[in-house]
Formats: C-alpha cells, structure tokens, sequence
C-alpha cells in the first residue's frame, strides 16, 4: 500500500478512532489484533469512535489499512524486549496494518470497539502482524478500511535477540514484563540492582536502571535473596 492519499480515494472506511491494541497483544507476542479506541493512552485526547459490522468479511482474507486523520505524539514507550519505539506519522499518510483472515474478537475490558483480528494462514502464534506497523499507528487518530484481498499474507516478523519472555525496568520504578501474567492475589520478589565497585566490589540497591532485566519470582518462605516489591506493570 502507497502513502499517498490517493490509495483510498476508492474505498469507505469502515471505522473511525484512535489507534489502539490490548496489553496482552504484547505480553503474549501475538500482535494480532487492534482495535479503535475513544482516547489515547494518556488520555489527552477524545474522539467518537466507531466500527461498522463486518459480518460479510468474517472468515475472508482482507487487508486492512489506515489513514492518519489527526497525528500525536504516542504515549507508550514501545516494546523494550523488541527494541521497537512508537514513531509519528505525517497527517493523511495512508498505512498498511497487514493481510490475514479476519475476524472480531471481545476485548476483556470496556473499549469503543472489540478488536479486529488479523490471523495468518501458516498455524503461527506469534506475530500475526508485523508490530513495526502497528507502532507507527499507536495513538494515531485513524479512518480504518477493510478489504477483501487475494494479497499475500503478512510475512513473518523476525523478532530479534532481545526478544523473550522476563521483566525490563522502565527506570522510573515500574517494569515492562512478557510471558505469563503475574497472579495479582500473590506477592512478588525483585531480584535487586547490582552495581560493581571494581576489585571484585559490589554493591546492592538503589534503582533499577532503564532498560535493566531483573528476575521477578513469587515471594515464598523458602525464597530470601530478593526484596519484597511493590510491583508497577507497564503497559
């Protein structure tokens, strides 16, 4: 899909808000659904949205893309286990989301629309959509079109190293985590931030630096090397 305005001369869109993915689309590495939100992440911006029905799309393949109506500043820091940072489209850039067989799945929490699903054809579980796509969009206000397409299928995203499953210090006390979720009724240790003195000196304390993996485990009366935390999950 061109950037050029001209790409969706042709077509309605069939929805209308503020670009936006669940939490667990990270966590999990799925990357596979979005959906159109009334606010952004900080909420510092409002807009009616709304979502046509695509019943006569489900089940096809479809591409879907997005034009930028009115352009922000994104809220969130990016997936720090990818190295991807959200970036700020030009207004009226016209932006590929990806081609899959769709389908519409509810969100577990209150949202404007349910999400749309974009699932590939090649049994994968991760990285349904190439989440460099979905970063350039993030608090975008969009118009969203679906079609059906005889497209090729999004590729695989090759993910990097740094990719897997832990915790990563944001820097100001609060952690990104991927993997399974953390049961919120049970209490967590952090494994503490170690800096060395030289001479085979270290010391223990202080604040995670940004961008530090810690080792998050469940506080037990059998554990004792790590300190109890207050746990801060960002999303």
């Amino acid at each position: 899909m061109t950037n050029s305005a001209t790409a969706f001369r042709f077509y309605k869109p069939v929805g209308f808000g503020i670009f936006m993915w669940s939490g667990t689309e990270r966590q999990t590495d799925r990357y596979g659904g979005i959906y159109l939100s009334d606010s952004n992440f900080d909420n510092t911006a409002t807009v009616e949205a709304r979502l046509a029905l695509l019943d006569h799309l489900i089940g096809k393949r479809v591409k879907v893309w997005c034009r930028v109506v009115e352009t922000r500043k994104s809220g969130h820091m990016g997936d720090k286990f990818l190295q991807i940072v959200p970036t700020q489209p030009r207004k009226d850039a016209v932006i590929d989301v990806g081609v899959g067989i769709l389908s519409v799945e509810p969100l577990d929490y209150k949202a404007a629309t349910p999400a749309i699903v974009l699932r590939p054809n090649d049994g994968r579980r991760k990285f349904w959509i190439d989440p460099r796509n979905l970063f350039r969009l993030h608090d975008q206000t969009v118009e969203l079109f679906v079609e059906e397409t005889t497209d090729d299928f999004s590729p695989v995203y090759e993910a990097p190293d740094t990719n897997g499953t832990g915790s990563i210090a944001n820097g100001d006390g609060s952690f990104q985590m991927k993997g399974p979720a953390l049961d919120p009724s049970k209490k967590y240790r952090v494994s503490p931030h170690v800096e060395r003195l030289g001479d085979g000196a270290f010391i223990m304390g202080g604040k995670h630096l940004e961008d530090e993996r810690v080792k998050i485990t469940e506080d037990k009366p059998s554990i004792g090397r790590f300190r109890p935390y207050n746990l801060r999950r960002r999303y």
